[in-house]
Order: C-alpha cells, then structure tokens, then sequence
C-alpha cells in the first residue's frame, strides 16, 4: 500500500533495501513486475498496455484487455488490474502451447517459454516459479495464476489449455493438482472419438444448469422499505471514500447510488449506480468504463437490507449490509479482496 501511496511508484520499489542477492531465494513482491512494467516505458516508449495491444494483443486477436490508468509517470500497474474475457485468456494460453508461435509468427521468444515452463526457482506450496508462472514440472504443467483463482493451465503433453475464472476469498485455493488430474483422467485418446450424441446431449444439459441463475431466499418486505427509499444518506468519513449513499425501492427499475470523495484534488467526484434486483436475481445495468454492475438485495429483517454487488468480469464481489434506525444507517461493508469496513450515515437535508 506505501507503494501505491508514493508519488513515484517505480522509484518507491527501486528505493528500497535488497533483502537476498538477486536470483537467490524465492519472494513473492508486487513491486517486481511493477518494475518490469516500468522498463517497457522505458525502451519502448509505450506503456505496457499501449505495447502488448500492438506486439501481443493485436496479433492474437485479443480486444478485452482492461488494465486500469496509468500512474503518474505513465506506468501501467505490472503486479496486477489485466483483464481479460476466458476466450482471450485461452488465447494467450495457446501462445505458450505453441512455443510462442501464433499463425506462423514467433510472437514471443521459444526460450522464454522453456524457462516459464521448467521453473528453475523453488517457490512456495510445492510450486516452482520463472518468468512469471507457475508450474508443477512432475504434473507436466505450468500455469498463470491470478487472484481468487483465475487460472491459465498449459498441459503440453496433452495438448491442452485449460482455463478457469473465480471469485475465491484470498484464504480460499482450488486444487489445482486435482484440476489436472482430472483433466488428465479425462482424455482417452490421442485421436478423435466416434461421435456419443448422448454423452453430448448430457454435456449441454451440464452447461445449461451451471449458466442457470437460482434465486437466493428473500425476506419479507417491511414497511421501512418505503420511508427510506430514495433518500440520500450523508456518510461520515471512512477508508471507502464514500460520500453518500442512496437506494431506491420503489421504483418500477430499482437501483442503488453511491458517490465517493475524489481520490486527488484534480479528479472529479465518483458517480456510481446501478440496477437492483428485489426477486433473489442479479440485475444486470448498462456497461460502464469500468465494466457491468450486477446487484441484487433483500431484506434480512425489520431494519436491515442487504446489497450484492458484483462487476462482471472481475473477481470481486461486495456485500453491504445497511441497518436502519431513524434516520441514520451503520453499514457495514466487505468483499472478496479481504476489505472491511463500517460506516455511518445519516439522512441527507
């Protein structure tokens, strides 16, 4: 966070003591890739987004990349923030699969995909480490890892890229080991299979039922429900930033609306909405720029109504509990990314 704090972001990391000699011991740092980040500004002139549209994204037809605003020096954030739609991280999996070789062009050096493939450095939980992945070199595997489970698995001997998103608490890990042992139990031959029109058929039944969204229990509806909407509540100063806060019950299209303090003095004020869904189903709103708000809320008794939110396409999710009393609220805030937080409010005059 002091990083993220510091006016110069690279210089902070730069600044800072060698804890090992360089390339002895296995140490999970942010501030490396930052760094890295960094470097591309430097030799290419581009940051690292504006670069890997032209040398990386472009030529492999990936156009949902999203990685944030540039800090103040123009760097993209190296450690974290790339997002990419499955499809796309396949892709990019593919790459690797392929020895860095797209449609007859070497898009990235062989050599550096051996290296992220062998995994030279010892790392943590059993994992070996190089050139930014994972791999599990007895497992025949190598993989980029992204928080709450976001996964590119490369399986060269089986020819295979397999791809996985979630919204897994930080304490929280999917197997991986037993990921690729089932999709390793899973192949049956190195050549296509005779058509099984009902092993097909119980597959699409499968897709459908995990794509089909079950409506979460709702509470009954109090009268309260009516006095406090559409009534800006006035948040007193808190790690969120948030200013004020609103919900609207009653309208035929629901919706909730948060405004938050500018993070610096020449940035406006945030503005952020979206629609609610009362009946135990998100409620999908209009993409923004910074992606598609899903929420959903219910009463959870008399005076207390909880609010989830998601953004589409990102890992996090949030959830808002707001108790009522009078006309103030306590609220209490946390999400995915191990942030908590309680605020106050009271109704705005």
């Amino acid at each position: 966070m002091r990083m993220y704090q510091a006016p110069d972001r690279t210089a902070f990391v730069l600044s800072q003591p060698m804890s090992d000699t360089p390339g002895a011991k296995f140490y999970y740092n942010s501030g490396n890739p930052y760094v890295l980040s960094a470097l591309i500004n430097r030799k290419t002139g581009q940051n690292a987004l504006d670069f890997a549209k032209r040398e990386l994204f472009g030529p492999l037809g990936i156009t949902s990349a999203r990685w944030g605003r540039p800090d103040a020096q123009g760097v993209i954030d190296g450690e974290a923030g790339l997002s990419l739609a499955p499809h796309d991280m396949a892709r990019f999996g593919y790459l690797y699969l392929r020895n860095g070789m797209w449609d007859g062009k070497q898009i990235i050096p062989s050599s550096w995909v051996d290296r992220a493939r062998e995994g030279k450095v010892t790392a943590t939980f059993g994992f070996r480490y190089a050139n930014l992945w994972w791999s599990l070199p007895e497992k025949g595997a190598y993989m980029a890892r992204g928080r709450h489970s976001q996964l590119i698995l490369v399986l060269p001997k089986l020819d295979i890229v397999a791809v996985m998103t979630g919204i897994l608490r930080d304490d929280q890990f999917y197997p991986t080991i037993r990921l690729i042992d089932d999709i390793a139990s899973a192949v049956k031959s190195d050549q296509p299979l005779p058509p099984d029109v009902i092993a097909q058929s119980l597959l699409a039944a499968s897709v459908r039922e995990a794509a089909t969204e079950r409506p979460s229990p709702l509470g009954k509806t109090p009268e309260l429900a009516k006095q406090i909407s559409g009534k800006t509540y006035q948040v007193s100063s808190n790690t969120l930033r948030v200013k004020t806060f609103a919900l609207n019950l009653t309208d035929p299209d629901p919706f909730w609306e948060i405004i938050t303090y500018a993070g610096r003095a020449d940035q406006p004020e945030g503005h952020f909405s979206g629609l609610l869904g009362l009946d135990g189903i998100y409620r999908r709103s209009p993409p923004v720029n910074y992606g598609i708000n899903a929420s959903k809320g219910r009463w959870l008794d008399e005076r207390r109504f909880a609010l989830e939110r998601r953004i589409l396409g990102r890992s996090e999710t949030q959830l808002w509990i707001l108790a009522f009393d009078g006309n103030k609220v306590e609220i209490a805030f946390e999400n995915t990314d191990g942030t908590k937080a309680t605020l106050y409010g009271e109704v705005k005059e």
